[in-house]
């Protein structure tokens, strides 16, 4: 009876509150990299969003923001201590909100503003509200210096006239160092390396649809994992009834091959009974996860090319263990239309960055999401950067100046970026809206 009870109660719960159930769930399973891992993936199927830590948002378990979205908690984050933690949260709670960096040094003293606490908080992403990330760790030092100014000031009793105000807008202690902002392969390394799950988005994010189109005889993969999932009604002597149940099992040919794209997530190298090396790598694709097995005659083929946090495209013989419900892929050259320019071997490797640009080349994928709006705090206006791709043309900027020419004018500044550095392109607009439709019909 208090089994049944705690059952229709959990069920009442994840049914009527799914993201307060999804974030005590969390909570409870936070040692669990593996269930943290599952249950990120049930809360997005779900349309609720997991954002990265925040010093403004963030308790110290994992947080609920709204009906619609979760917040990493503080003490997620790797490296950061139970007291830096309590001083971050004591400080929101008896006052409010961090404004500014320099609001946030004056608030938390010497407990966070120190090298370790610092770069944890900015490479998970919890310090985003104040500005870049790579910048906010170059200008570590200064932090540091302001917090030690702030610090002696206090001792001697002094205190500037501004300080009295409050009003954070009308002084700049310091400037923050201007640098290249993070790529996407360094945030997500960071994000892994601090709390153990990229949290600003999956590298397979907006192309799973790309990566079904090209992978081929991926359906066998789904059918099988379809079949795994069927039950079959049982005789009284254990034995599966009913012909469906026959037909599922006789379905598997005794050969597939393939063609599976994915993420590599982790590469295992062994040594085997007779001395060579075998590597397996654990790759993540569109609803699935596969391995890839190389074998010591082909291991040194493979030692520098399969990598973790990498796009990998295999080709190869399909095999499907229903005991360990894993599917694993041997490489096997020569098989496959050879749209990625495969060469000898069968696995090519991408960075997470050009494999994403090739395919919004080849799909003609909406640009927007390569456009970046940047809030400074250091400014009283907002400015639009457009990422541009590195595969656009001289012609390309031209069309776009020459439309910008055609828009109204307005209070938002737009901005370029290539290859990591913004320029103005002297033009400020009244509607973004008109500029995005734009840049969607330019992709395609």
């Amino acid at each position: 009876a208090c089994y049944a009870m705690i059952a229709y109660q959990t069920a009442h719960m994840k049914t009527y509150y799914p993201t307060e159930f999804m974030t005590a769930l969390m909570t409870s399973d936070e040692e669990d990299s593996d269930r943290i891992r599952l249950e990120i993936e049930e809360a997005r199927s779900k349309n609720v969003k997991i954002l990265p830590p925040s010093v403004n948002e963030s308790g110290k378990h994992f947080t609920f923001i709204d009906s619609e979205t979760i917040r990493f908690g503080l003490k997620a984050i790797k490296g950061l201590g139970d007291h830096p933690i309590d001083t971050i949260i004591e400080s929101i709670k008896i006052g409010w909100k961090f404004r500014t960096i320099y609001d946030f040094i004056e608030r938390t003293g010497w407990d966070v503003i120190n090298k370790k606490s610092l770069e944890a908080l900015i490479y998970a992403g919890a310090m985003d509200i104040f500005w870049e990330r790579a910048s906010l760790v170059k200008s570590i030092e200064k932090m540091s210096a302001y917090q030690k100014e702030i610090e002696s000031k206090k001792s001697t009793s002094q205190m500037w006239l501004f300080d009295m105000g409050g009003n954070d807008g009308e002084r700049v202690h310091f400037e923050l160092e201007k640098c290249e902002p993070l790529t996407f392969e360094e945030r997500m390394k960071w994000e892994k390396t601090m709390v153990g799950y990229p949290v600003s988005g999956h590298p397979l994010d907006g192309i799973g649809e790309f990566i079904k189109k090209k992978s081929k005889n991926i359906m066998s993969v789904y059918d099988w994992i379809e079949r795994e999932e069927i039950v079959p009604m049982m005789d009284e002597e254990g034995n599966p009834i009913g012909e469906k149940w026959e037909d599922e099992l006789e379905k598997t040919p005794e050969t597939i091959y393939a063609t599976l794209i994915g993420l590599v997530s982790n590469v295992r190298k062994m040594q085997t009974k007779s001395g060579g090396m075998m590597m397996i790598a654990t790759v993540e694709s569109v609803g699935f996860d596969f391995r890839i097995v190389i074998f010591p005659k082909d291991y040194e083929k493979y030692e520098l090319k399969i990598i973790e946090d990498t796009i990998v495209v295999a080709d190869g013989r399909l095999k499907f263990d229903d005991e360990a419900d894993e599917v694993s892929l041997f490489p096997a050259a020569g098989w496959g239309k050879k749209w990625w320019q495969q060469d000898a071997w069968g696995v090519k490797t991408f960075s997470i960055s050009s494999f994403r640009e090739m395919a919004g080349k080849m799909e003609g994928t909406d640009a927007v999401k390569n456009v970046t709006l940047i809030e400074s705090e250091n400014s009283s206006f907002e400015k639009y950067v457009i990422d541009v791709p590195s595969f656009w043309t001289k012609e390309d900027l031209l069309d776009l100046k020459e439309y910008l020419t055609t828009l109204r004018v307005g209070a938002t500044p737009v901005w370029i970026r290539i290859h990591g550095t913004e320029k103005s392109t002297k033009f400020s607009i009244e509607d973004l809206n008109e500029l995005k439709l734009w840049l969607q019909k330019k992709w395609i």
